[in-house]
């Protein structure tokens, strides 16, 4: 992670996250936070290929952003506090679902950034063609 990126992301969340609800409004802050940071990456792919890609930086992080408000959602549903220990406990057919959810939506979000984002593809970038 660059020296920039963690104090920018902490400023996001001040300004918009929490303001929006957080955590208790999950489905406003979380997808509005994902695509503010989607527009600070616009000019990656430009200084990269030549083209800022608005469109496929807004898939990528608007289905990981929804992907994120969906599993703090439900986590405040199927999850439970262990009163012993304060240690979260939750339901390994829940763990099961979100480890899927996780994994669809991330390939789904690099295929995307490779060929949306980037105008590339996996071939060249492995140098296969």
């Amino acid at each position: 992670m660059s020296k920039w990126s963690r104090p920018a992301s902490s400023l996001i969340r001040h300004m918009f996250y929490y303001p929006l609800g957080g955590r208790g409004r999950a489905f406003l802050s979380i997808p509005l936070m994902f695509l503010l940071n989607a527009s600070s990456h616009y000019g990656v792919s430009e200084a990269l290929v030549g083209d800022k890609s608005e469109l496929g930086w807004n898939i990528v992080f608007g289905a990981l952003g929804l992907v994120a408000a969906i599993e703090v959602y439900c986590d405040s549903i199927f999850e439970r506090i262990d009163t012993g220990d304060g240690t979260r406990l939750t339901n390994k057919w829940w763990a099961r679902i979100r480890f899927v959810l996780a994994t669809a939506s991330l390939r789904f979000a690099a295929y995307t950034l490779l060929h949306k984002c980037l105008n590339s593809s996996l071939h060249s970038l492995l140098g296969l063609q």
